[in-house]
This record gives C-alpha cells, sequence and structure tokens, in this order.
C-alpha cells in the first residue's frame, strides 16, 4: 500500500491529511481510505504526537498517542 499525505500546519500543530491511497500503480477507491486525525506538536518543550486510523465500516482499528523525551 502506498498513501498520499498533505501536511498543514494550523499555528500550533502539524497535521497530517490523507489525499489518496494505491496498491502499487492500481489507484484505490478513497470512499474506502483510512482516515483519523494525526498531528504532531511541541508542548512545554516535549514533542508529543497523535494518530486514529479509522477504517469505513469497521470503525476505529488504531489509535497510539505519546512524546519523545531527549536520550
Amino acid at each position: 500500500f502506498r498513501f498520499a499525505l498533505a501536511l498543514d500546519w494550523d499555528g500550533t500543530r502539524l497535521r497530517l491529511i490523507p489525499r489518496g491511497w494505491s496498491i502499487g500503480p492500481l489507484p484505490l477507491p478513497r470512499v474506502l481510505m483510512p482516515h483519523g486525525p494525526a498531528w504532531e506538536e511541541e508542548r512545554d518543550g516535549t514533542f508529543r504526537f497523535h494518530v486514529e486510523i479509522i477504517l469505513p465500516i469497521i470503525g476505529q482499528v488504531c489509535r497510539y498517542e505519546g512524546w519523545l523525551e531527549p536520550g
């Protein structure tokens, strides 16, 4: 699978927006494309992220969020 994503900066978060998907060169219908909110941000000096994957008809299949700290 290949996914085309757009990046959108809303002033506080970098959002990842699904725009299309395919299997190799074969485009797949957007109505069946996985979607959901996905963003990254810096808050209080910490890099934070949030991702949800939602499939049409099935519903939410995955959600994860967290933060990264210097090693």
